[in-house]
């Protein structure tokens, strides 16, 4: 399941409106969200609507990095009791620093105009960050690598903008089965993944 697919809304609605904010003149510093956003916002149809919408994404999780990465008090407070709470190779370990942001490959196999409103564009989006030196890579993170998965996003045509209005995605249990993802229809999600010793 790709982690690039839960990030909240609020925050797309804050990078969308810095894409859209005027530009600071050479007296101002520019907030870094906005300073780097250098997206070419094209909405007119719905694969370019779609390729907009992962460029935008792509810049959130890198400013999410940046907030991560930056020396907060909150932070070192927190660290300081995990290394309370584990050994030192495990807190070695837990805390060696960020792992490089994840970069995708995302084929546009199908767009599928339904109506004046609504198109269906099936995608193929693969996990193709360099592997890093020294890595074991295990039987299925090959294969999922090379694979990718298969997604389906809902395009919904408001005024003149294209938008992404649902994404489904080709289940893992039961395999096979085309399964929502979001939005959650104001259900509680369940969370059924565990990793890393979460």
């Amino acid at each position: 399941m790709n982690v690039l697919l839960y990030l909240s809304a609020p925050i797309l609605a804050i990078a969308l409106l810095g894409c859209n904010a005027p530009t600071a003149t050479s007296t101002e510093q520019a907030p870094k969200a906005v300073a780097q956003a250098d997206i070419q916002l094209d909405f007119s149809t719905p694969d370019k609507s779609l390729k907009t919408f992962w460029q935008i994404r792509d810049r959130i999780r890198e400013q999410e990095r940046v907030l991560y990465s930056e020396d907060q008090p909150k932070r070192k407070e927190f660290q300081d009791g995990l290394r309370r709470a584990t050994t030192v190779d495990v807190f070695q370990t837990l805390s060696a620093g960020l792992s490089p942001v994840d970069k995708f490959e995302r084929d546009i196999l199908e767009v599928k105009v339904e109506s004046e409103s609504r198109a269906v564009v099936t995608v193929r989006i693969r996990n193709t960050t360099p592997i890093p030196a020294g890595a074991e890579v295990s039987k299925y993170e090959e294969a999922s690598r090379r694979d990718g998965n298969r997604l389906r996003y809902i395009m919904e045509k408001s005024g003149t903008d294209w938008r992404v209005s649902e994404l489904w995605e080709v289940a893992i249990y039961p395999a096979g089965e085309w399964r929502k993802t979001w939005p959650l229809d104001g259900k509680p999600r369940v969370g059924s993944l565990t990793f890393d010793g979460h």
